[in-house]
């Protein structure tokens, strides 16, 4: 979905539109799902240039996987947790 609404976002950039987003901005899935965690990334992307210097490639690297958390945030919310077992396996625990 993330890269959905990416793709719409920039399509409607690229059109002189506001992001996607907006126009739905009071729709519950938005408020309560998909706005937290896409408006962080967002803002990360809004602040940074297409073409960074690469020593700024790192930092803003950081900045996007920071925003990991809203997303694991949101699955939490619905009920979806995970964690990594020692072996690195990936469990995953619906209540």
């Amino acid at each position: 979905m993330l890269k959905l609404i990416a793709h719409a976002d920039a399509v409607e950039e690229a059109g002189g539109n506001a992001p996607l987003l907006t126009g739905y901005a009071d729709h519950p899935a938005v408020r309560r799902l998909l706005g937290p965690v896409w408006t962080p990334i967002r803002e990360v992307l809004d602040t940074t240039p297409t073409l960074l210097p690469l020593a700024d490639f790192a930092a803003v690297d950081r900045a996007i996987q920071d925003c990991g958390r809203h997303i694991v945030a949101m699955w939490a919310s619905l009920g979806v947790t995970g964690r990594l077992t020692e072996d690195d396996q990936l469990y995953i625990s619906v209540r």
